[in-house]
């Protein structure tokens, strides 16, 4: 579901937090992530790096202000 929140931004609810968690790991390790990973760090990167290139440069702050589990 998509819904608008106060500053007009989309909010994307999932049903379960298991599908938060299956969101937020296919964004982490998703071909965008991981190319400006590879761009920081020079070579192809891991799970890991990847995953602290995401919360390192915001990914996990906007990652929670636009997606929510439904109560």
């Amino acid at each position: 579901m998509n819904i608008t929140n106060s500053t007009n931004s989309n909010v994307f609810v999932m049903s379960t937090a298991t599908d938060y968690i299956k969101e937020e790991v296919a964004e982490i390790l998703g071909p965008f992530n991981k190319w400006v990973t590879g761009e920081e760090v020079g070579h192809s990167p891991s799970s890991e790096e990847c995953f602290e290139h995401w919360r390192k440069n915001g990914g996990r702050k906007r990652f929670c202000r636009t997606h929510t589990v439904a109560a």
